[in-house]
């Protein structure tokens, strides 16, 4: 099954339990089994953005969105390097303020400071 032919609920869903497990998670190694790959939860979260970029969500809708986004960046820090590479980045035009969740990579510790206004969702209506 492809992410296409999941709906955008679903698809909140699934960003909400991947980011969840990585802000219940220790110190545990990124590739141990019952921890989410995070290329797949970004791509999750990637395909939220295409949609709503098609179709505006409702305000609560992206009110959640915002809530899933705030406690991926608190776990997570701003990378150099899109996950994907520069040169995929370029290629799908994908940038850093738009497509900001391919330039994250995982906290050590997931001690975060709160996110500031300048790190909001770009989903905001």
């Amino acid at each position: 099954m492809t992410l296409a032919r999941v709906n955008v609920p679903a698809l909140l869903a699934l960003w909400a339990r991947g980011v969840d497990a990585l802000v219940r998670a220790d110190d545990a190694s990124p590739t141990d089994a019952d921890q989410p790959a995070e290329l797949d939860l970004v791509a999750v979260r990637h395909e939220i953005a295409q949609r709503l970029r098609q179709r505006p969500a409702s305000a609560e809708t992206r009110d959640l969105l915002r809530e899933f986004d705030d406690a991926f960046r608190a776990v997570t820090v701003e990378s150099d390097v899109c996950a994907h590479g520069e040169d995929a980045a370029a290629a799908a035009g994908w940038t850093r303020r738009r497509e900001w969740y391919f330039w994250r990579t995982r906290r050590a510790g997931h001690a975060a400071p709160a996110p500031t206004d300048s790190e909001s969702s770009p989903e905001r209506h």
